[in-house]
């Protein structure tokens, strides 16, 4: 929100890579982000209306090794698994002024999430008793999309007492 007459608001672009050794890291590719975003606010009169809405493009991995030592089995797993989220983010409002005194807002903003995740995890029991005996292998793959959606609505209002600074603030949130 802005106190200046007029129209204003920026456009902002933000991104990135990450670069894996495959073979130092156990890492199946590079990772990257890309994050656009818009502000946008035009007070006219009375009026002041705002939006912003951004977007987040992320991807990122789990790589875990676990060694389990039960009697004389060891259980060896290696887990890589890609995760890749999608993010929309987003928010409107108008402020009236009534009168010097007096605003009231409407807002509504929310969100919505989406993680998906596609990945491998290699497991070796091994027999350890003198030498080393594979047992069994066996490989488990995940594939999952996880879903957040959140919205709210926002009704506010604003009253100065006098010029002292004392103010009620009201605030009706959904």
């Amino acid at each position: 929100k802005n106190s200046n007459m007029g129209t204003n608001g920026y456009v902002k672009l933000m991104g990135g890579l990450g670069i894996y050794s495959q073979s130092k890291n156990n890492v199946d590719g590079n990772f990257g982000r890309f994050v656009p975003s818009f502000i946008i606010n035009h007070r006219k009169g009375k009026i002041n209306w705002y939006a912003d809405y951004s977007y987040n493009f992320n991807e990122d991995f789990d790589n875990d090794i676990f060694i389990r030592k039960i009697d004389s089995n060891t259980i060896t797993q290696h887990s890589f698994i890609p995760i890749q989220y999608f993010r929309h983010s987003y928010r409107t409002g108008i402020d009236i002024y009534l009168n010097k005194n007096n605003v009231i807002g409407l807002l509504y903003q929310g969100f919505n999430n989406v993680q998906k995740t596609n990945g491998i995890v290699n497991s070796s029991n091994m027999l350890v008793s003198g030498s080393t005996i594979n047992i069994d292998t066996f490989q488990t793959k995940t594939d999952q999309r996880i879903t957040n959606v959140s919205n709210a609505i926002n009704f506010n209002w604003k009253h100065k007492f006098d010029s002292t600074g004392k103010e009620l603030n009201m605030d009706l949130d959904y």
